[in-house]
């Protein structure tokens, strides 16, 4: 079994509106201030497995990116199912991912086209249709 340290991941800080509203509905960004974001190459069911079995990582802070056009990466919360719910969806809700931490920055670099400091979108917003 594969245990957190075979996945590459960065750790970004989240940051949210300086007047303290909270456009995400109660989305996780809301709740923590940094957050643990694996690429996009991993499968869900499996990040979920692995962070599961993981006591010291906090499985509400592990977000996915996802690339949608050449300059704009979100990612979504792993442990929110809205993604795969009937009638329910995830969308941007105002708070933004920021890597600030050199450790990752090379990391960020290769996934980011060389671009160190891309923003990236939390979609923790849940609605329903």
């Amino acid at each position: 079994m594969k245990t957190i340290n075979d996945y590459e991941r960065i750790t970004a800080t989240v940051y949210r509106p300086a007047d303290g509203s909270d456009c995400t509905l109660g989305g996780v960004s809301s709740q923590i201030n940094t957050v643990m974001i694996f690429g996009p190459q991993y499968g869900d069911d499996e990040l979920r497995e692995t962070i599961q079995n993981t006591p010291h990582i906090d499985p509400n802070a592990c977000l996915k990116l996802e690339q949608r056009s050449e300059y704009y990466y979100s990612a979504y919360p792993l442990f929110t199912n809205a993604k795969s719910s009937e009638g329910r969806w995830m969308m941007f809700g105002g708070n933004l991912a920021i890597v600030t931490n050199g450790i990752f920055l090379k990391t960020a670099k290769k996934w980011f086209n060389g671009n160190e400091d891309t923003v990236i979108h939390i979609h923790d917003r849940v609605e329903n249709f």
